[in-house]
């Protein structure tokens, strides 16, 4: 396996770590282990209609919007 550098906020490495010594896993484990999760949830999102419907209605009001927050709700179908 090949490594690479890369630069995260102070504040999330330290969550990180925390989580990492909870979970008895290193530094590297537990993000390899976070971003495993966070890519399968994205993947679901694509995997059903109403989802991938509802991903597309939250991209177009935050780029509309320019908001971190979207809010979206089933009625907007």
């Amino acid at each position: 396996m090949i490594y690479k550098t890369v630069k995260l906020p102070a504040d999330f490495l330290d969550e990180v770590k925390h989580s990492a010594v909870e979970e008895f896993r290193s530094v590297s484990q537990q993000l390899l282990y976070w971003a495993t999760i966070g890519k399968n949830i994205a993947h679901s999102y694509s995997v059903d209609d109403d989802d991938a419907e509802l991903g597309k209605i939250a991209l177009k009001r935050y780029k509309e919007e320019k908001h971190l927050a979207v809010k979206v709700s089933l009625n907007d179908l």
